[in-house]
């Protein structure tokens, strides 16, 4: 078949990540239909459903709980036994007591009932009145004895260049990645206090890069700079972490159906898979710029080591024929890198597929500016430009344009805001650049001279939100 015709016939991003969504609903529906399911579902009955009250008090006072049950609880349902000096989570009860009161005297149509001597006739009675008490709860971390059942084993399989995928994943997030040990039986989880990601210890390597994708994914759709995260519910930032997570795994060849599946059936509220449907444009959205993003460092990455290697064997040979008593041949010098600083030492570090035609215009401008870059020559599949955070608002304004900008702001600083935050300082008369981003913050460029004006306009606009 000629390549004209291939490349025609061939899917489209948005099909590919379609036939992973249709992939993703059916493995979780059959599972959910599945005896282990209903084995799950059975135990999870006999856990209390706590108010939302008694989930903040959780939630406060130990973070990480995934499964709450009381002393006893534990003991006669689950025959596990809370472990010697374990600290209670204190949440609170329902207290009913009666009291006795008297009362006007109403018939059955709740009318009025009055006595022979014309004054309404009273009687006493018992009231049911509501308090309630602090009771001491612990979480499963904190207990021992028979093993719960297992919605879904952890993976365990390995990942072709691990650590280089790793990377490629630290490298494209905006929120540091830290693999560490932690207490309790989470995974991994995503701070939103300090916009940061951390990674269970000690998992093997499949599970590593599904664990740092999920949380990377929480980061993105759920800091607090996108508006409508706060009104999403558990299950919906759960549902759409975790299909965001599947897609793109799948599409660097892992398979993480045996964990993923089980794990989304266990936050869906039903068989419709109502939170996965409603969020399909953001799952999909989402799997895709990071498929892009992780995908052209994951292949810069790989160039550099095939280069390092390349350079190590020149070197090796050269070393072999000077020992030889032979003049060493000078080698071709590499004609596919660019930039005008080593790649090690831009900071804050992301990546640009950059239209071959328009790359020789980006780097004459990227120099004028004095802006550290370095990159490939990928004529297939576009050039890819690694520079500093900072600086995308600006690169990808020059490549729409097309030509070199003047910097209006004389020494430029940049910073990511709310779109709360820009129309604060917009309303406030303070220069601004301001460039959406795909998680509803925005960046914005400003003269460093103002810093000290922005940092006070917001930091009273902060103080006006707890207020409220």
């Amino acid at each position: 078949m000629p390549r004209q015709n291939r490349e025609q016939n061939a899917p489209s991003a948005k099909e590919k990540v379609d036939a992973l969504m249709n992939k993703l609903e059916t493995g979780i529906q059959d599972f959910m239909q599945s005896g282990k399911y209903q084995e799950y579902l059975h135990t999870m009955s006999k856990f209390h459903n706590y108010s939302f009250r008694n989930c903040v008090l959780i939630a406060m006072q130990k973070p990480d709980a995934t499964l709450v049950a009381g002393y006893s609880a534990w003991k006669e349902k689950f025959e596990r036994q809370v472990g010697r000096g374990e600290k209670a989570i204190r949440i609170l009860a329902p207290a009913p007591y009666e009291v006795t009161v008297d009362r006007v005297k109403k018939d059955d149509h709740g009318k009025t009932v009055y006595g022979a001597d014309g004054k309404p006739v009273t009687e006493t009675v018992k009231e049911k009145r509501l308090s309630f008490r602090s009771v001491s709860v612990f979480d499963v971390s904190q207990t021992d004895g028979k093993p719960l059942p297992e919605i879904a084993a952890e993976l365990d399989g390995s990942v072709e260049d691990f650590e280089l995928m790793l990377q490629a994943i630290r490298d494209t997030s905006d929120a540091p990645i830290t693999i560490e040990k932690f207490s309790g039986s989470a995974k991994g989880y995503y701070d939103r206090t300090d916009h940061s990601i951390h990674i269970q210890e000690g998992m093997g390597e499949m599970q590593t890069v599904k664990t740092a994708l999920h949380e990377r994914a929480h980061s993105i759709l759920h800091n607090d700079n996108v508006e409508d995260a706060a009104e999403k519910t558990r299950e919906t930032k759960e549902c759409e972490a975790e299909s965001v997570a599947f897609v793109v795994c799948d599409h660097f060849g892992l398979d993480t159906g045996d964990y993923s599946f089980p794990y989304l059936a266990s936050w869906s509220s039903g068989l419709d898979l109502p939170e996965i449907h409603a969020s399909l444009e953001t799952i999909q959205k989402t799997a895709d710029n990071m498929i892009s993003e992780i995908g052209a460092r994951f292949a810069e990455l790989k160039a550099e080591r095939n280069a390092s290697q390349t350079d190590s064997a020149v070197r090796s040979e050269k070393s072999e024929t000077a020992s030889a008593g032979h003049k060493p041949e000078r080698s071709e010098k590499r004609s596919d890198r660019i930039g005008n600083t080593p790649y090690s030492e831009i900071p804050n570090k992301i990546y640009i597929r950059v239209d071959p035609a328009k790359t020789e215009a980006l780097i004459k401008v990227l120099n004028q500016q004095k802006i550290s870059f370095s990159g490939k020559l990928d004529p297939k599949k576009g050039d890819i430009i690694t520079i500093s955070a900072e600086h995308k608002p600006l690169v990808e304004k020059i490549l729409s344009e097309g030509k070199a900008l003047k910097d209006e702001f004389g020494e430029s600083r940049y910073a990511r805001c709310s779109a709360a935050d820009v129309a604060a300082l917009t309303k406030a008369g303070i220069p601004i650049q301001a460039r959406k981003q795909a998680d509803g913050s925005s960046i914005i460029k400003y003269n460093s001279a103002d810093a000290e004006t922005i940092k006070q306009t917001l930091s009273a606009l902060n103080v006006a939100r707890k207020k409220i």
